[in-house]
């Protein structure tokens, strides 16, 4: 019988029952008993392979099952061990993912209850016309719909036009993004956090790899929103992702081998240097609307040619970084960190690979704050812009091992904790945002003095002029909310706070006070 290759149907906000005692045509169905509910998890890998192809990776207790279009639909036994298709065993699943893409890295979307059931569509023969499989969806919000996955037939025989028909006035969409994703709470982007269940039971250098491994994999997963150029966060989560990976290799330490350590922070610091340019440019121009308002309207118009200016250097910045995430020698480079990233004892270990991963961490999170604590920034108020820097980058180390050990304490300890730390980077953040749009403005006034004198590139210097003065108020106004933010960090209270919540948790001694 000819087959074609349809995409999965899906129907939101319906259950399969709604087909039951349903007449399609000259079809008459028989239904199988439905199965019972069982909570499954939505993966995909890094790239979207499967959200492109609109097929679905299902990862249920003991088995994974990989449903295509065109009623292809693999199973093979094993569970849910972490971000990699290599650590899955050697089955039908496995090979059809490992063909589908170059891309190994796995990411957990969302979980949600499912539940199946087979249709048969039989002619007036009894000869089956049309093989159907329905699995029922339900959402953790009450959302539902149902997939229709075409096992058997062909969709194209007229005798199936009733059936297809009844499908579209319920509104039946393809499994993929929209309303499959709205039900189940999927995102069609990555989670910036991704969980990891962290225990004494795993080591340091279990965690840490499994970290890079899935940080990789966020930042392969926003690789196609920078190509495309859908939007300025794509850049952003993928900066992000990177950084965290660069995180793990600078805080723990002693974990790795250190010529492993050296080799990843420069190859991770080539890609991260590439991405620099377009994020800066896109920092100053998302603010473009409100510096503009704190200037006269006399020097405003010299202002939007400015802006009109960074504008198309940043379309050409935006080219540019996507030709390079497209060539061969960044694929060629991404493949092979993830190779080296994959569980395989490819990376040498330290001397603390084998300390328990929780107390670990723990402990690095104790030592870093006690550092910061010690850095003595209680005012901010005469600190350089370079030491402002300088304390932001170590608040956000501290942010990233706190995001690290999430999953071992309650939601509510663990905001009490990180509460203080995020207020301290947002006022660091928004006085760091002034001091690069002031060096981004001066450097651009010097590109203008090698223009003629004529009367629109005088107007727009002055323009510049005025908004690095108005920059410069701002810049210091949010340099006294440093000082603030810093001394509730570093009060009393929060000390003894993360004392308990971090020091004690560790087992080992490697960090005396």
């Amino acid at each position: 019988m000819k087959q074609s290759a349809p995409d999965l149907i899906f129907i939101p906000n319906r259950s399969s029952d709604c087909l039951l005692g349903e007449a399609f045509g000259t079809l008459r169905p028989i239904f199988s008993a439905r199965t019972s509910f069982e909570t499954v998890c939505l993966l995909d890998l890094a790239d979207r392979a499967l959200l492109r192809s609109r097929g679905l990776l299902l990862a249920h207790e003991h088995q994974y099952e990989l449903l295509l279009p065109g009623g292809v639909r693999h199973v093979q036994a094993g569970q849910i061990s972490g971000g990699s298709v290599h650590e899955m065993p050697q089955g039908p699943t496995r090979t059809a993912l490992e063909e589908l893409s170059a891309s190994q890295m796995l990411l957990h979307l969302t979980r949600f209850r499912q539940a199946s059931r087979h249709v048969a569509l039989l002619d007036e023969a009894g000869q089956i016309a049309l093989g159907l499989r329905l699995i029922d969806v339900e959402g953790n919000d009450g959302g539902r719909g149902f997939i229709v996955s075409i096992c058997e037939g062909d969709i194209t025989d007229d005798r199936c036009v009733a059936f297809f028909n009844m499908l579209a006035e319920l509104g039946s969409t393809h499994c993929g993004m929209g309303a499959f994703y709205r039900t189940t709470k999927a995102s069609s982007e990555f989670a910036a956090n991704p969980e990891i269940k962290l225990t004494d039971e795993n080591s340091a250098y279990e965690v840490a790899l499994e970290l890079m491994r899935r940080n990789l994999a966020l930042a392969r997963g926003h690789e196609r929103g920078v190509i495309e150029d859908i939007d300025t966060e794509s850049l952003h989560d993928y900066r992000i992702a990177l950084r965290k990976i660069r995180s793990v290799l600078s805080l723990f330490k002693g974990v790795l081998g250190e010529d492993d350590v050296q080799m990843l922070k420069k190859r991770f610091s080539a890609l991260m240097a590439r991405t620099g340019g377009l994020r800066d440019l896109d920092v100053f121009l998302l603010e473009r609307h409100m510096v503009r308002d704190l200037v006269p309207e006399a020097f405003r118009d010299g202002l939007d040619e400015m802006f009109e200016r960074v504008g198309n250097r940043r379309e050409a910045e935006a080219v540019r970084l996507s030709d390079y995430l497209c060539s061969v020698g960044y694929l060629d480079e991404i493949k092979d960190l993830d190779r080296l990233l994959s569980g395989q004892p490819l990376l040498a270990k330290g001397k603390n690979a084998d300390l328990p991963a929780r107390s670990f961490i723990c402990s690095q999170i104790w030592k870093r704050y006690k550092a910061l604590c010690k850095l003595g920034f209680e005012t901010g108020l005469n600190e350089a812009d370079e030491k402002l820097h300088a304390l932001r980058i170590q608040c956000k180390k501290l942010r990233y091992l706190m995001v690290f050990v999430a999953s071992g304490f309650p939601k509510s300890d663990y905001h009490h904790l990180v509460k203080p730390v995020k207020r301290l980077l947002d006022a660091l953040g928004r006085f760091n945002d002034c001091a690069v749009q002031i060096s981004y403005l001066e450097q651009f006034i010097k590109t203008l003095e090698a223009e003629d004198g004529s009367g629109r590139r005088k107007e727009m210097q002055a323009s510049i002029i005025v908004l690095i003065d108005a920059l410069q108020m701002r810049k210091e106004r949010r340099r006294a909310k440093i000082a603030k933010r810093f001394r509730q960090f570093k009060h009393g209270e929060a000390q003894k706070e993360y004392r308990k919540a971090f020091r004690f948790k560790s087992s080992f001694d490697a960090n005396k006070d």
